[in-house]
């Protein structure tokens, strides 16, 4: 039970997917992280946003994945190429961690439980410490329908060891499955001899690292037609992907870099004012914005004050 439940936890903190959803043309991303202060801060830009479902309407489903945007702390990380974060979700996978019982004895009973332990603490630190703010609607230069959110993480230097227990749990996990090849389990506790972790975060700069074989790699990446526009994109941007040592490796910005911004395209469908239309009279869309400047003011902006 716990096993399963470790998995289903991380994935939906790591891999949520967007159904029957909303849609954008392209986003931008830009943080800056602060260690005197602790605190990361990242100014989401969704620019072209629409409903992909129906091109003159906003389906139910659009609705209701609007709905939750504006009542819980929900931002996306380029739809669902990366990631998205869901304040709701990281209270039900808490409440389900809390509720679950280790389902074996002797050393497997003491792995899964600390593994439990290391979830639920990250759980706990993403609760108390991520907090997402909607920023306003407003229309560009091509008139089409923006938004901007402002997220804010707080005791980083907590939240990013615990997220990478979570995440060598995972490989941990991959790792012991039966069924695995006995090559690709090979492979894999070859990384973790290395205690390597998944994430490091040097000044401005973000690595990204995990085991992979030089097959897979090409699979996931190098091979897939639809992600040669955004590998482009990223790599004209100042980022790099690339596979060494059976590891695939991302980095993004650099350590000098005074804040980092990546923007990449996101819909594969063209842009339709279904959703404008539905939120003209509903919701204050401006006519102007200058998010480059909204993001600046917001990245430098006093840190947070006690309960914040």
């Amino acid at each position: 039970m716990t096993r399963r439940l470790l998995t289903v936890s991380a994935l939906v903190l790591l891999a949520a997917g967007l159904t029957g959803c909303l849609d954008w043309v392209q986003q931008t991303a830009t943080y800056q992280h602060d260690p005197k202060t602790d605190t990361v801060r990242i100014f989401q830009t969704y620019h072209g946003l629409f409903g992909s479902d129906e091109p003159g309407e906003i389906t139910r489903n659009e609705i209701e994945q609007l709905d939750s945007v504006f009542k819980s702390q929900r931002t996306f990380f380029f739809a669902n190429w990366i990631t998205e974060y869901s304040r709701t979700k990281v209270e039900e996978a808490l409440t389900n961690s809390l509720a679950a019982t280790p389902d074996a004895t002797g050393a497997e009973l003491a792995r899964q439980t600390a593994q439990k332990q290391n979830l639920e603490a990250l759980l706990k630190l993403l609760l108390a410490n991520v907090r997402v703010e909607n920023g306003a609607f407003y229309l560009d230069a091509d008139k089409r329908l923006c938004g901007v959110q402002r997220v804010t993480l707080t005791r980083f230097s907590q939240l990013l060891p615990a997220a990478n227990r979570v995440l060598r749990d995972l490989i941990i996990e991959e790792a012991a499955k039966p069924d695995g090849a006995d090559e690709r389990k090979a492979r894999l506790n070859r990384w973790l001899e290395r205690k390597q972790d998944v994430l490091t975060v040097a000044g401005n700069r973000l690595l990204i690292r995990g085991p992979a074989s030089r097959a897979e790699y090409d699979k996931a990446v190098a091979d897939e037609p639809k992600y040669q526009k955004l590998l482009a994109e990223f790599r004209a941007g100042g980022g790099e992907i690339r596979h060494e040592n059976d590891e695939a490796i991302v980095r993004i910005g650099t350590e000098s870099d005074p804040r980092v911004s990546v923007r990449l395209s996101v819909a594969e469908k063209p842009y339709r004012t279904n959703l404008v239309n539905y939120l003209t009279g509903k919701q204050p869309i401006r006519p102007t914005f200058a998010p480059e400047a909204a993001a600046i003011e917001f990245l430098n902006a006093a840190p947070p004050g006690p309960g914040r």
